[in-house]
C-alpha cells in the first residue's frame, strides 16, 4: 500500500481542518528499503475485518468509496517472506480475500472443524495490540511481546468481550481476524455456543497460541 494523506477539508460532517495520517508499510516490523519503495515496490498493509470486535459484532459486509485514486504506473506488491511471491497492481487498489470461497475449497472434515469451534477476542482489542507490528505479508501479527497485559487496558464490561464461531454468520465464511484473539478454541462440541465456558477459562496469554481439546 502506498503512503497516503487524506484530509478533511474545511468541514466533513463537522470534521474541521484534520489531516488523517495515512497507511504505510511503517506498520510492518521489517518495512522495505525506502529506495524500493520509491521504485513502486510495496506489500500489502494489513489484513483485516472492519470491526469493532468489542461491544458490537462483526459487521456482515463493507463498502467503500474512492472519491479519488492515485494514478502512474502499476506496483509491484511482494510477499517478502522467502516464498519469492509478487503480483502487479495498479496503485490505490484495496484487495479482498473470500473467506466463503476459502470455506468452499475445505474438506468436510475440515469443514466440520472450522463449524465447531470458536474465537475470542481481547477487550478493547485495537489498544491491546496498538504497539504491534505486521509481518511482511500483512497477515496478523508478529509475535514479538508487545501487547498490553489486560490489567493495562484498565476496567471493561465482560458482556461487551466478544466471543464468537470461527464459522461466524449463517454465510459460508469465515469470520475472525486472529490479530486479536486470546483464545482459538477448536473442534469444541457439536454445536460450539454449547462448548463456550466461564470468562477467560480457555484463554491463550499471545495472538497466536491455540488451545486444543
Amino acid at each position: 500500500m502506498l503512503n497516503a494523506t487524506p484530509r478533511t477539508g474545511e468541514d466533513h460532517y463537522g470534521l474541521k481542518d484534520i489531516t488523517i495520517k495515512g497507511l504505510t508499510n511503517d506498520f510492518h516490523a521489517d518495512p522495505p528499503k525506502d529506495e524500493e519503495f520509491q521504485q513502486g515496490i510495496t506489500r500489502f498493509q494489513r489484513w483485516h475485518i472492519d470491526a469493532p470486535l468489542f461491544g458490537r459484532d462483526p459487521a456482515w459486509f463493507t463498502t467503500l468509496r474512492a472519491l479519488k485514486l492515485p494514478s502512474g504506473p502499476d506496483v509491484t506488491i511482494r510477499w517478502d517472506d522467502g516464498s519469492g511471491l509478487s503480483m502487479k497492481s495498479p496503485p490505490g487498489l484495496t484487495a479482498f480475500f473470500s473467506t466463503s470461497q476459502l470455506y468452499s475449497m475445505l474438506s468436510d472434515e475440515e469443514k466440520r472443524l472450522a463449524d465447531h469451534s470458536w474465537v475470542e477476542y481481547a477487550p478493547h482489542p485495537y489498544m491491546w495490540v496498538e504497539h504491534c507490528k505486521a509481518p511482511s505479508t500483512g497477515l496478523g501479527l508478529k509475535s514479538e511481546g508487545k501487547e498490553h497485559t489486560i490489567e493495562e487496558l484498565g476496567e471493561y464490561d465482560e458482556k461487551d468481550v466478544k466471543r464468537v464461531s470461527l464459522h461466524g454468520h449463517p454465510l459460508p465464511g469465515f469470520n475472525m481476524t486472529d490479530s486479536f484473539l486470546v483464545s482459538l478454541c477448536v473442534g469444541q462440541s457439536r454445536d460450539w455456543r454449547e462448548s463456550v465456558p466461564s470468562p477467560w477459562s480457555c484463554r491463550a496469554q499471545t495472538p497466536s497460541s491455540v488451545i486444543r481439546r
